[in-house]
């Protein structure tokens, strides 16, 4: 079974027949397609001078206007952020040595003076361990 039509022709190419083509015809065509050529090269060097924009580069009207009330609020933030932390320090510091005294329904969540009875029974347990970890001489 030969599938002919879908695969290549059994048959040879034919010979060329040499056509008689005036001179001035092949002038004309080769002034035709030089033409086209030429517009072509025209169009591909436009499109290489266009350049595309850097969106990144572009920015929306008023960003600079936001961009400096966004730092005039975050220095001030900053700066209320460094005060409430020293104040909070300067309390943890009155609380821890006892000058502040925090109360049962307190708002602060460590309880210094249990920690402090913790810290010495801790102490005392550890110190014990060792006297009876240490055989007498």
């Amino acid at each position: 079974m030969s599938y002919g039509w879908l695969t290549e022709s059994s048959l040879g190419p034919k010979k060329p027949k040499a056509i008689a083509v005036p001179k001035s015809s092949i002038n004309t065509l080769s002034n035709i397609i030089k033409k086209h050529m030429d517009k072509d090269v025209e169009k591909h060097e436009q499109k290489r001078k266009v350049k595309k924009v850097d969106l990144f580069e572009l920015s929306n009207p008023g960003v600079e206007l936001r961009n400096k009330i966004d730092r005039k609020e975050s220095t001030l933030n900053r700066r209320n952020r460094r005060s409430r932390m020293e104040q909070k320090a300067k309390i943890y510091e009155q609380l821890k040595e006892g000058k502040a005294e925090a109360g049962e329904n307190s708002e602060y969540l460590v309880d210094f003076r249990r920690k402090q009875e913790n810290e010495l029974r801790e102490q005392d347990e550890d110190s014990e361990r060792k006297d009876l970890d240490d055989p007498p001489p």
